[in-house]
């Protein structure tokens, strides 16, 4: 048993990509080491032969919540990483607390790793 490390996990969603070919394990930290307020999502597989964990890649966010894998017929493997405010909200900022810019990457099979597309966001079309 190999303990997944993390910073302030939000959330971890396990799945395949690049057609089932490869396990993988994504944790989104919400904040940085020492509480900062850049976070990461790490994007981990396994590797049978050493019976370890190996981190493929970090994305590197503000505030990453929450991650989504999903795939597109014909397009492949996508990312979404919605990312909220570190501070905490009160009734009167509780829609502030929501205003960090969110990611869509899609998966590079050939590269092994995430691309971004598309940043979320206030003021993005």
């Amino acid at each position: 048993f190999d303990r997944v490390p993390t910073d302030s996990g939000a959330d971890a969603v396990l799945g395949y990509l690049g057609g089932e070919e490869l396990p993988v394990l994504l944790v989104a930290n919400f904040q940085g080491v020492g509480q900062g307020s850049l976070g990461r999502v790490d994007v981990m597989s396994f590797d049978p032969e050493n019976q370890n964990r190996v981190l493929i890649q970090t994305l590197l966010a503000y505030g990453p919540f929450d991650l989504e894998v999903f795939n597109i017929e014909g397009e492949g493997d996508f990312l979404a990483v919605a990312s909220r405010e570190v501070r905490t909200d009160t009734p009167a900022t509780a829609m502030q607390a929501f205003d960090r810019v969110s990611f869509i990457y899609q998966w590079d099979t050939d590269e092994r790793q995430f691309v971004l597309v598309q940043e979320l966001g206030p003021g993005f079309t």
